[in-house]
């Protein structure tokens, strides 16, 4: 079941030159990993001053971002893998990016998604409604995405291991 976390509206900026997405204060310390604002607070093991977050997009493909704390602009942001999630996506100035965490039923590991919602000229604007249209939320909030990653784990299951070479497929690749 994934839960639509935030949404953020991209920018010039986030998509230039100084590769790099500003999140939200709200929305970092609330979703994302705790990272240390003010060096003087950090307690040792509790607060980091800047940690590697992975999401995976709908294709399972994962995307690992450096996210930290920058004190001159008082900015959370993603830095190093962000230029390349730009690039491959092929993001413009006005895409909407959406994170999402993705609870599986009777399993302990949760992991965060990232997805793109790509502007289009016929709406002027991408609003939160349009997004939340998009995706098609149901009345829990949960988003509802055809039973994606249910099935794309069943996919897996029914994959036939092969044993005699060692190793084990994780999201398409192979472990050896």
């Amino acid at each position: 079941m994934e839960i639509s976390l935030f949404l953020i509206g991209l920018t010039p900026s986030d998509v230039g030159k100084l590769n790099r997405l500003v999140i939200p204060k709200k929305h970092a310390v609330k979703y994302l990993p705790l990272i240390n604002e003010d060096q003087n607070e950090r307690e040792e093991g509790e607060i980091v001053e800047d940690v590697e977050v992975v999401f995976y997009d709908r294709t399972m493909r994962q995307w690992k971002f450096r996210y930290c704390y920058w004190r001159s602009s008082q900015s959370f942001v993603f830095t190093s893998g962000w230029k390349r999630f730009v690039k491959e996506k092929n993001l413009k100035e006005r895409d909407v990016i959406v994170f999402y965490t993705c609870d599986l039923e009777g399993q302990s590991n949760n992991f965060l998604m990232i997805d793109v919602h790509y502007y289009s000229e016929d709406d002027s604007v991408v609003t939160g409604k349009k997004v939340n249209e998009s995706v098609h939320y149901s009345s829990e909030g949960q988003v509802k995405t055809q039973n994606f990653v249910n099935s794309k784990l069943k996919q897996d299951e029914a994959k036939p291991v092969e044993e005699n070479k060692g190793g084990f497929m994780l999201f398409g690749v192979k472990i050896q």
